[in-house]
């Protein structure tokens, strides 16, 4: 029998979710892998209780779900688990806790390795572990302008995140991409920003009042991403920590130009005006500088290609392959129970299902705390819906009322 992981994502739609996934795809001939998002902890405690029980090993997507399991149901329950901790705006009381109860933890870059080993005091091991990339669905795609309603002689600059994580001390750092905005129109003739992600109807809005050409677009599917990417002129990132951001990825396998601060795998991924440009926290000038250079002509195809190139190196096989490794390490013993449900046997058979009731439970929840904005929510809830059937969708609220996956 192969050994049991428990993977646990905070998101099953969004990329720490996908992350799980790319790790069961490359792994799931050596270990048998159960996908239970966080939020089953609260809704199916007894179906999480069982598979710990039987695991060898969880690895906790974040700090959170650590954390969570520590405190809802304690930690003489849990196998060994290994925590991804992606970034640290300050060592808070949940990465103590999840720190304290892991055997290893799992971090996207050498800097954020250095960073955790001296914020932690419990001295527990840290793993690097990359973010990668899908170079095969972020790629290169022509006459992508005309689904967002982008004209063709624009020059348009992109940005993606949730505003909400601009509200942890400014970590996006908006104020820095207005000032590049602003700046870069009076050098870049029918300049235009797009802003991917919801929350940015006020920045817009200011923007367009100081004469800006701004827009956002609230959700997209995950499969119209690239297209997105592919649509822009240049992609700028001014973050001030980021864990990878896997859009700088994405971004530079669709050959899109990035310009980003240097944080996260920024300094281990881009070669100044070979590959992308880059520059310090907030040195908006040096970023402007940036922008309006790959407006020159031919500047962004050059660019492009050599970003395309480098993407391809950081596909999610090449900076996953050593996952199993760090897994076989930490890995306990358990006998398996003489009696087990049926369902504990296809581990496969869980994954669609919890997907679609972790998106599900988001969305209710989401609407009973602002049903003001019930709309957004389920035009988001459809989107996180995207690659499951209504097969899975039913079996998903089967497995929240306990009709199914039965303990």
């Amino acid at each position: 029998m192969k050994p049991r992981i428990i993977v646990m994502p905070n998101l099953a739609a969004w990329i720490i979710g996908e992350m799980s996934k790319h790790i069961i795809e490359l792994f799931h001939q050596t270990f048998d892998f159960y996908f239970v998002p966080e939020l089953l902890v609260y809704w199916r405690p007894d179906l999480v209780k069982r598979l710990l029980a039987g695991a060898n090993l969880i690895h906790c997507m974040n700090e959170s779900a650590t954390s969570l399991l520590v405190r809802k149901l304690g930690a003489d329950c849990m196998p060994p688990a290994i925590t991804w901790i992606h970034h640290v705006t300050g060592w808070s009381a949940e990465h103590d806790l999840a720190a304290r109860h892991s055997c290893a933890i799992t971090a996207c870059t050498p800097g954020w390795a250095r960073a955790i080993e001296n914020l932690n005091p419990y001295g527990t091991p840290v793993h690097v572990v990359r973010h990668g990339v899908d170079s095969e669905m972020f790629k290169p795609r022509s006459d992508t302008r005309e689904q967002f309603g982008i004209p063709t002689e624009a020059f348009v600059i992109g940005f993606v995140a949730h505003a909400g994580s601009n509200a942890d001390n400014n970590r996006k750092g908006l104020p820095a991409l207005v000032e590049i905005v602003r700046a870069a129109s009076l050098q870049i003739p029918n300049l235009q920003l797009l802003m991917l992600g919801p929350g940015w109807a006020d920045p817009v809005r200011d923007l367009q009042a100081s004469g800006i050409d701004a827009r956002y677009i609230e959700f997209l599917p995950r499969s119209a991403v690239p297209n997105f990417f592919a649509a822009l002129d240049v992609y700028l990132m001014t973050s001030r920590i980021e864990g990878g951001p896997c859009t700088v990825l994405e971004a530079m396998a669709c050959g899109t130009p990035v310009v980003a601060t240097r944080v996260g795998l920024v300094p281990d991924l881009i070669e100044d005006g070979v590959n992308g440009f880059s520059a310090g926290i907030d040195d908006t000038q040096s970023l402007t500088e940036a922008v309006i250079s790959i407006a020159s002509p031919g500047k962004a195809r050059e660019i492009g290609v050599r970003a395309r190139t480098t993407a391809q190196q950081h596909t999610w096989a090449n900076n996953f392959a050593s996952i199993g490794k760090v897994y076989l390490q930490y890995l306990r013993p358990v006998e398996t129970p003489s009696f087990e449900p049926r369902w504990m046997k296809d581990p496969e058979a869980l994954t669609a299902p919890a997907h679609a009731a972790d998106v599900l439970i988001n969305a209710w929840d989401r609407i009973l705390k602002r049903p003001g904005d019930a709309r957004a929510t389920l035009r988001s809830m459809k989107y996180g819906l995207e690659g499951t059937t209504i097969a899975d969708q039913a079996l998903g609220i089967a497995l929240l009322k306990q009709w199914a996956f039965r303990c």
